[in-house]
């Protein structure tokens, strides 16, 4: 009998964080992306962002869990540090200010879930609030 409901606890559980994981990146997210900020381009180069991974130039391939994904903006967990830190944040997403057909992606790390997830003081538009590293990432707009 315990056995049997040890059994069921841990489906409950796989079922749950299986649910949790299931979620994807939107397609807007994915692709190549090109370092814009002069660290970005130094420290881990242009991205590509898949499904299952990212492919940083200089850093090579770094698997992601998605810890939540809301309207503007999407947070990972990274399995290894590309920056400064092992929670990542993508987005918001918006067209550049200085090339005309070009969309940007704001790109955070932070040391701890807690600080990724934690509200940044100023809204969405304070852009550094909580993180360790901030830079944008730009690709041409082909639509």
């Amino acid at each position: 009998m315990i056995r049997f409901l040890i059994s069921i606890a841990l489906v409950s559980l796989l079922g749950c964080s299986g649910t949790h994981h299931s979620e994807t990146i939107p397609a807007k997210y994915l692709g190549d992306w090109t370092a814009y900020s002069r660290n970005h381009m130094s420290i881990s180069g242009d991205m590509v962002v898949k499904d299952q991974a990212i492919d940083f130039a200089l850093k090579g391939t770094v698997s992601y869990q998605i810890i939540e994904i809301r309207e503007d903006e999407i947070y990972l967990k990274i399995d290894k540090d590309v920056d400064d830190g092992l929670y990542m944040r993508l987005g918001p997403l918006k067209m550049s200010n200085y090339q005309d057909n070009y969309l940007d992606m704001e790109v955070a790390y932070y040391k701890t879930q807690e600080d990724a997830l934690k509200p940044r003081a100023g809204g969405i538009t304070s852009k550094t609030d909580n993180a360790s590293s901030w830079g944008i990432y730009t690709r041409e707009v082909t639509e």
